[in-house]
């Protein structure tokens, strides 16, 4: 019996470890999700303003 519950007390733990690292992967996952997107953002606007730089330059 006895080892019985200490097989089910490291099963609970590794369990609980594991929701653990999951909660922190996910969190970091979604912060570079987010910081992916704010690139992103930069890069269109990038893109837009030489693209409008160039438009510029073959009207003169």
């Amino acid at each position: 019996m006895d080892f019985k519950k200490s097989f089910n007390d490291s099963l609970e733990k590794m369990h609980r470890q594991t929701q653990q690292y999951t909660f922190l992967i996910k969190k970091k996952q979604q912060k570079l999700l987010e910081q992916e997107q704010q690139l992103n953002y930069f890069v269109d606007i990038l893109q837009s303003e030489l693209y409008s730089k160039d438009d510029r330059n073959r009207l003169n």
